[in-house]
């Protein structure tokens, strides 16, 4: 089997940087309640352990098939012991037995939560899927690429099987290309991912971001002008200045099977 290199890694942490340099915004679909009263009133995303969604294969141990004939099993060992004196280190190295790699990145991994958001705001199966059937909302950010030490943006690689890495790789970027890739089957999402690195031991954590980040708020073509009427007031009672934010509806567009934007 071909294997990433090193190289490889490098060149995708360089592309993924690239494309989130180029993006303006991300969007996250959900309903108009957990939207309205969770995300937007409570200023907070909901970061999960990324096991709990809805592909089983997402973020699983075997996806991370490593050749060990080259590891840089020293770096390795820098990363995860990184108090320990240089004598213990080179005996643990010495020691070492290349499944504690795995059980080691299994335990990095562990330590890390997701939200999950998209680079599409106008995917009708996105909305069918994430946003109750088109009754919810999407939401437009602009998030800073590293925000604070709250969280990194990365782009979703998408593949047809399960590569093999080459154990040279910087074990931090193997960490966040893991948690970054998914079966090619998702591509359509266009998913963008903000991770974070917890100091919880839950499955999930809220974490606040500041309203100044939310740019867009798209309600659902099936979402009522009563809603958007109540969704709206709503806002302004609990100090949203709407007047820095694009309010748009998603409606069917009648000369396709796509829908499109209007401003309201």
């Amino acid at each position: 089997m071909e294997s990433l290199t090193k190289a490889d890694l490098d060149k995708i942490t360089t592309e993924d940087l690239s494309k989130l340099l180029s993006i303006d915004r991300v969007f996250k679909y959900t309903s108009l309640s957990s939207g309205i009263n969770d995300i937007l009133l409570k200023s907070t995303l909901k970061f999960s352990d990324p096991t709990e969604y809805n592909d089983p294969f997402d973020c699983h141990a075997y996806l991370l098939k490593v050749d060990m004939s080259n590891a840089n099993i020293e770096a390795f060992v820098d990363l995860q012991y990184p108090n320990l004196s240089r004598n213990l280190k080179r005996e643990l190295i010495r020691r070492f037995n290349t499944d504690e790699i795995y059980k080691g990145i299994e335990s990095e991994r562990k330590r890390f939560k997701i939200t999950c958001f998209s680079l599409d705001k106008k995917n009708t199966l996105m909305w069918s899927h994430y946003a109750d059937k088109h009754k919810g909302i999407c939401i437009g950010f602009q998030f800073p690429l590293i925000y604070e030490d709250k969280f990194i943006l990365s782009p979703v690689s998408y593949f047809d099987k399960t590569p093999l890495i080459e154990g040279l790789a910087d074990a931090m970027k193997l960490i966040r290309y893991w948690l970054s890739m998914k079966s090619d089957c998702w591509e359509y999402e266009q998913e963008i991912r903000a991770i974070r690195k917890s100091k919880s031991i839950s499955s999930f954590e809220y974490i606040q971001f500041e309203r100044s980040c939310v740019k867009e708020i798209i309600f659902g073509c099936k979402v009522t002008q009563n809603e958007i009427d109540n969704s709206k007031k709503l806002l302004k009672l609990n100090g949203f200045d709407l007047k820095n934010i694009f309010l748009k509806k998603m409606v069917i567009d009648k000369d396709t099977f796509k829908l499109k934007e209007v401003l309201l």
